[in-house]
């Protein structure tokens, strides 16, 4: 049931005059939050029945893709703004989406009327509410937590936000009288831009002010005024925020993005001397490692404090076995010796130096962004391999890499259905990526809790998988409606059976983009070369 309910402490907000944009983070998963506690050696509740809250939903952007992929969970978001609590509710019923709550409500009240949670979601939040608030949030997390459940909490850090307390400082002492929150980022804009011109050239405030004035030249209305504009933006060192969750009965797990945790990814000599100054102190090192990284943000899972003799960090192979993995590799080329590949991904590269790596690194590129249970990638190595050539401890050992490596997708219970599955013979798309798009959205909501921006050509051959045959045709009838154009070197394609090849051709490339995306499963497509674009009307 979808039900509103509105406090009188929830005033009207700066997020009711400028709305923030509501959208799904990938790392707020529940999937994903299980499957860290559980390679941690904790117990977590499944997600596929949990009872999931989000202190700070918004326009429900991230919560609504979540209650529509977790049918048999429940889902309560709040928030201050009783502007984005409504855009939350028509997106619910827009989408069909039933089995969540939305209250108009502040964090402080929280009480015992609204129940215990599996998994407390504050994204966004912390560090642009004051101290008392921040406290609230804390206070909800041990209260509602049921006790194995988890909590992420982001948030600004130093030392990444030092200079970027500069820019913010100077637009707020610029826009001191200005109201209108819009006219506001406007003159802070200015600010940024006369600070640009008196800056000396060559120094450090220079160098600042070049990296910081690309993104709030062009970035979103919504973020820039909420994040250098609002009353509070308040960063803090991460031992800090650690201590303060301690001193509220509550234990830093983990951070959602994995590979940060680790000092594998260090030269040796650095490694070792890094161990050493934080003696066993998983904090310290992090603190260590966010100083060597000028971190700016962070995303951190908190437990009930009586939880921390079970957290155990080490990538044991039998908490390996019990998780899910998806590719993070963008490409793959010929290495130097021409014996396999080089893959890359965006938080870095793998190479294999062995059968077993190679075998291991070409079936998880070629699932083609669907994930693999741990057995079914061991399996299919094995397969390729054969059996006697198989070596099952290298292999876990390279899946315990690719992890701290932050090369690896890791989810856990709850992803079995639906991300686990064996692909249709015929394709088949996400149901709620067809909502979305029946709604007029462009921008959906993958398997993976994942936000992409579709073309026209995906719009037009996401609701059409069905007739995969007809594709090509569909686009061709698109194109001559006028709701696509299709250009070859600047230009319309007007020449009748080019523009039927290039319909073909660009229905195709949909599908395995789609596929890739993890909106398609299913069928086989090849993809024919080609110069032409496609752009919407």
């Amino acid at each position: 049931m979808i039900t509103v309910q509105k406090d009188a402490r929830a005033e009207t907000s700066s997020y009711d005059e400028v709305p923030y944009t509501s959208r799904a983070f990938p790392a707020t998963d529940p999937r994903r939050l299980s499957a860290i506690a559980r390679l941690f050696g904790l117990n977590p509740p499944s997600p596929a029945e949990a009872r999931v809250l989000e202190i700070g939903c918004a326009g429900g952007g991230n919560l609504l893709p979540l209650a529509a992929r977790l049918p048999e969970a429940h889902f309560v978001g709040i928030d201050a703004s009783g502007t984005q609590i409504a855009h939350a509710l028509a997106q619910a019923e827009t989408l069909g989406i039933e089995n969540v709550r939305f209250e108009h409500r502040l964090v402080q009240d929280l009480d015992e009327t609204f129940g215990s949670f599996d998994y407390v979601i504050c994204h966004g939040v912390y560090s642009w509410v004051p101290s008392e608030v921040q406290d609230a949030i804390f206070d909800a997390c041990r209260k509602r937590l049921t006790p194995d459940g988890v909590a992420f909490i982001s948030y600004n850090t130093y030392p990444g936000w030092k200079t970027r307390e500069i820019v913010r400082d100077a637009m707020m002492f610029h826009t001191g009288g200005v109201e209108d929150l819009r006219a506001k980022l406007g003159h802070g804009r200015g600010m940024l831009d006369f600070m640009r011109e008196m800056a000396a050239p060559g120094t450090l405030f220079t160098e600042i002010l070049q990296g910081e004035a690309p993104g709030i030249a062009t970035g979103e209305d919504a973020y820039l005024i909420h994040e250098f504009l609002e009353a509070h933006n308040t960063p803090c060192y991460f031992h800090d925020f650690a201590g303060r969750a301690r001193g509220a009965g509550l234990a830093y797990l983990a951070d959602s993005t994995l590979a940060t945790m680790f000092a594998d990814n260090l030269e040796p000599s650095a490694r070792e001397r890094l161990m050493i100054a934080c003696g066993g102190d998983q904090v310290v090192l992090e603190q260590y490692l966010d100083f060597c990284r000028n971190r700016q943000f962070r995303q951190s899972l908190l437990v009930h404090a009586d939880k921390t003799p079970q957290i155990d960090r080490r990538l044991t192979d039998e908490r390996l076995k019990g998780l899910q993995y998806r590719s993070l590799f963008h490409s793959r080329s010929p290495d130097a010796d021409g014996r396999g590949f080089v893959y890359e991904g965006r938080a870095g590269w793998a190479r294999a130096e062995s059968a077993v790596e190679r075998a291991a690194l070409d079936v998880i590129f070629n699932a083609q962004g669907r994930a693999l249970d741990y057995g079914t990638w061991e399996a299919g190595v094995a397969n390729g391999l054969g059996e006697t050539a198989m070596d099952r401890i290298a292999f876990a050992g390279l899946v315990g890499l690719l992890v701290t490596r932050g090369l690896l997708d890791v989810l856990g219970e709850g992803c079995e259905t639906e991300l686990g599955a064996s692909p249709p013979e015929r394709l088949h798309a996400d149901e709620l990526a067809l909502r979305m798009v029946a709604a007029g959205q462009l921008e959906v909501t993958n398997a993976y809790h994942e936000l992409t921006r579709l073309s026209p050509v995906d719009a037009v051959v996401l609701p059409r998988l069905d007739e995969e045959d007809k594709l090509g045709e569909a686009v061709f009838e698109a194109v001559e409606a006028g709701q696509i154009q299709l250009l070859m070197n600047g230009t319309p394609i007007t020449d009748t059976e080019l523009l039927r090849s290039e319909s073909r051709r660009h229905a195709e490339s949909s599908i395995a983009r789609l596929r890739a995306l993890g909106f398609v499963q299913g069928g086989r497509t090849t993809i024919p070369g080609s110069d032409a674009v496609a752009t919407g009307a």
